[in-house]
């Protein structure tokens, strides 16, 4: 035989016998692929577990072509796309624990950040990183253990990048492979997922130094081989995946010119795909298929015009605005704390909290198989507390196919109603790394108008480091400097160092945020300045990176409005050279 699918020939006929007499009765498929897929469980583990990561038509087609061509039943199976996804349905729909008649559940989670035994502490930007990244490896293996005790499992795991913490200590690949490292820690514990685990990767999975190519480390020639080696098939540069009726992509937002060392616009701070990359998103989205797009840094820091050759649509942004009737939503890591942009995008955009600072920082997608293709979900967002860096412990009932359907019956809704996810009653003590002061804290902790960007968060001792992102209440403390002042060199320092695409900064991005930005625009108003003028001085005339609603070249729309920011003002060669920067936060 062929193929190693099945363990014998026998199994196969019987197999093969027993779906296309499924496939040639009248009645629903949905219904009946799920009583098969029961009866011959045991003899198709093994096929579905190969397919299991595959589950776009057209490739299982070319999967089970050799199969279906020996037992003639290709034209039967391959005669149209719903037989095709009948059979789907029938070998893969009990293994994923997706039928076409219940919800397909994807676990989401960012920023591990795992340390191998090379890592020496305690170096990190703050505090609350110092303590964080000890804990990383316990962090990410309850997270695991909770995702795994999900009924029905979740038919995959994305993980939205910053799998590793700086775990490059050679240029030579064997290297890795004769001393344990931190990738041999990030194999031992991915492993353990029960569903497939859908990589993206962050900067910290990759290391480049801008003019510096020996000192940088070969993406294609050691990352990407690293990856693959350490933790499994689906570890790929970027790649996509097809659930029930929706397209997940998964982006790699460090493959452009931002990351390129040798490039004149390598600038880590900033995300970029390349041309190849770019090139193939748009392809992926040209089908019109509904899609969720994941990438490790949020939109606010995508560089824009990255691909001048494929303009108009020369850079991410400008590809998901083009074909925003089909973006169900984005999903983001890197800033650490979570956040819901709001309407700062012409679709939902989320960047979730990252795991290495609170075991709960995980998060279920709920994708519909059946009534408004915009009825997603996701189902506990609600558990981090409307945006921080630490999430409440909620407890997630079985959910059977039948209650998972969207039903027109009262009785049936509340059912389902009854099997959501919710909070564990009481709540248990927190022991997460959520930072000064907590969310419960805002408001009674005061803060004196900063007077020197050192002053907080700071390198060292005990900082401010708030557990809200964007927290309105702190706001005009990190302004008042500018509000006095205008554009001096110390009032950009200290927007600057709060305000840049970091992790490590307390207000990353903040001023793309469409409430922080509208409250910062009416304080500078009541005083007589221009943000807009004040922000675009700091980045002129003292180089800092910097973003904004509306900002020409950034990738921050107007409030109101879905319109790409105009192209910025060309630079000359040492204005262009200030403004690049390494993002040196975790």
């Amino acid at each position: 035989m062929s193929t190693a699918w099945v363990s014998s020939e026998a199994e196969s006929q019987a197999v093969h016998d027993e779906a296309s007499s499924l496939l040639r009765r009248p009645a629903p498929l949905e219904c009946e692929a799920e009583q098969l897929s029961q009866r011959i469980q045991p003899r198709w583990r093994r096929f579905a577990d190969a397919i299991r990561s595959t589950v776009s038509p057209e490739a299982l087609t070319r999967r089970c072509q050799p199969l279906c061509a020996k037992y003639k039943i290709s034209l039967l199976i391959l005669g149209g796309l719903s037989l095709t996804a009948g059979f789907y349905a029938l070998v893969a729909g009990t293994w994923s624990n997706a039928t076409s008649s219940a919800d397909i559940r994807v676990a989401l989670l960012a920023d591990a950040h795992l340390i191998g035994p090379q890592y020496k502490c305690c170096s990190e930007s703050n505090d609350v990183d110092n303590d964080s990244i000890m804990k990383t490896v316990d962090r990410l293996q309850e997270a695991q253990r909770q995702i795994n005790s999900l009924s029905p499992s979740p038919s995959a795991v994305v993980f939205l990048g910053d799998v590793i913490h700086n775990g490059y200590y050679s240029h030579d690949f064997n290297w890795y492979l004769a001393n344990r490292n931190a990738y041999t820690v990030g194999s031992e514990v991915f492993q353990h997922f029960s569903a497939p685990v859908h990589f993206l990767w962050g900067n910290h999975d990759y290391h480049t130094v801008c003019g510096n190519s020996t000192a940088s480390h070969d993406r294609a020639g050691l990352s990407h081989r690293l990856f693959r080696h350490f933790l499994g098939p689906t570890a790929l540069p970027y790649s996509s995946r097809r659930l029930g009726r929706y397209l997940l992509i998964f982006l790699n937002a460090m493959l452009g010119p931002s990351w390129d060392s040798a490039h004149p616009r390598c600038d880590t701070s900033q995300a970029s795909l390349g041309a190849e990359q770019l090139a193939w998103l748009r392809r992926q989205l040209a089908g019109g298929a509904p899609a969720f797009v994941f990438l490790h840094r949020p939109l606010p820091a995508t560089m824009r015009n990255e691909a001048p050759a494929l303009a108009p649509l020369s850079d991410v942004l400008s590809v998901l605005l083009a074909h925003r009737s089909s973006v169900m939503a984005v999903f983001s890591g890197h800033y650490h704390r979570g956040l819901n942009w709001s309407s700062a995008y012409p679709f939902p955009h989320i960047t979730l909290p990252a795991c290495r600072y609170d075991h709960d920082n995980w998060f279920l997608l709920s994708l519909p198989q059946r009534g408004p293709i915009r009825s997603w979900r996701l189902l506990d967002w609600a558990k981090n507390k409307g945006g921080a860096r630490c999430s409440e412990t909620w407890t997630y009932p079985a959910t059977s196919a039948t209650i998972a359907t969207t039903s027109a019956t009262t009785q049936q809704g509340s059912e389902q109603q009854g099997h959501e996810p919710g909070p564990v009653q009481p709540q248990p003590p927190e022991t997460g790394s959520c930072g000064s002061p907590t969310l419960a804290e805002v408001g009674t902790v005061e803060l004196p108008a900063l007077q020197d960007a050192s002053e907080v968060p700071g390198p060292t001792g005990h900082q401010f480091n708030p557990e809200p992102p964007c927290c309105l209440t702190y706001q005009r403390a990190f302004l008042q400097r500018c509000l006095d002042e205008g554009p001096t060199a110390a009032c950009c320092s200290i927007l600057g160092q709060h305000l840049r695409p970091s992790s490590a900064a307390y207000g990353a991005s903040c001023m793309c945020w469409p409430p922080f930005w509208k409250q910062a625009h009416e304080t500078f108003h009541e005083v007589g300045r221009n943000l807009s003028q004040v922000l675009d001085a700091c980045v002129a005339n003292h180089g800092w990176s910097l973003q904004w609603a509306g900002r020409p070249g950034g990738a921050c729309l107007k409030p109101g409005s879905w319109e790409l920011p105009p192209p910025p003002p060309p630079l000359d060669a040492a204005g262009a050279a200030a403004a690049a920067g390494d993002d040196n936060g975790a």
